[in-house]
């Protein structure tokens, strides 16, 4: 084999290479411009995500104020329950309070 030969093998070779590589480096670019945009569309759907977590809590928190109202008056319902089966119990026993009892 000649150097002439053996240089036109390495020139090829060199241009295989070459080729190869810029190849990869089109890849790469392609790839990154795909991560890219991926990454565009997660920043925007955690942005959604984010507006649609607060809405959640705002709407927890009404939930919680209009429990708390149903809680206040439940108790108030049952204090008030407990008193008229009192006066009931009172009214039934032929005990009046308030009023004097009458001499038989």
């Amino acid at each position: 084999m000649t150097i002439d030969h053996r240089m036109s093998r390495c020139r090829e070779s060199l241009a295989r290479s070459i080729a190869s590589m810029q190849q990869s480096c089109r890849e790469m670019e392609a790839a990154y411009g795909t991560i890219s945009r991926e990454n565009r569309r997660l920043a925007d759907n955690t942005a959604a995500l984010g507006v649609t977590i607060k809405r959640i809590e705002t709407n927890l928190r009404r939930y919680d104020d209009e429990l708390s109202g149903i809680h206040a008056g439940i108790c108030e319902l049952g204090d008030k329950s407990r008193r008229l089966a009192s006066i009931m119990d009172d009214y039934l026993a032929g005990r009046f309070p308030g009023r004097a009892r009458r001499a038989a």
